[in-house]
């Protein structure tokens, strides 16, 4: 017979599994965390409109970000060269900043922003007086 006692060899098993469990375990853990990293496009930085747009008026956006949290200050002046600055609060979500725009704390409108190949598109949710509704914008 064997001199092997079976009460050990059983330990000896479930010690192995546990340690299997737990390395499988921290596998897991590592995967999970990288798939939830959320991807953020920095949109901090000074945009312009003389670059790019003609006869529309100028406009130039100074952004910063946070994580998701957006602030900055926007200046356009029209072709009459009637210049209003604004002031946004907003928030990065599905690669567009979503922002609210006020002017002496007064609410003017919102408007969705995205940034691709450094080019800044601004368009304006619904219509305002002091704003057109869309405009593009280059990295000064």
């Amino acid at each position: 017979m064997s001199n092997r006692n079976p009460v050990k060899l059983l330990n000896m098993k479930n010690l192995l599994l546990i340690v299997l469990m737990f390395i499988s375990g921290l596998s897991y853990a590592q995967n999970v965390t990288t798939i939830r990293k959320a991807k953020l496009k920095v949109f901090t930085g000074s945009y312009d409109s003389k670059k790019v747009a003609e006869n529309e008026g100028r406009m130039t956006i100074e952004i910063r970000q946070a994580k998701t949290v957006v602030t900055g200050t926007l200046n356009y002046q029209n072709t009459d060269k009637v210049n209003s600055e604004l002031k946004f609060t907003g928030y990065v979500q599905n690669e567009k900043v979503h922002i609210q725009l006020s002017s002496d704390a007064t609410r003017v409108g919102s408007a969705v922003l995205t940034l691709e190949n450094d080019i800044l598109t601004f368009l304006m949710n619904g219509n305002s007086d002091i704003l057109p509704k869309k405009a593009t914008l280059a990295s000064k």
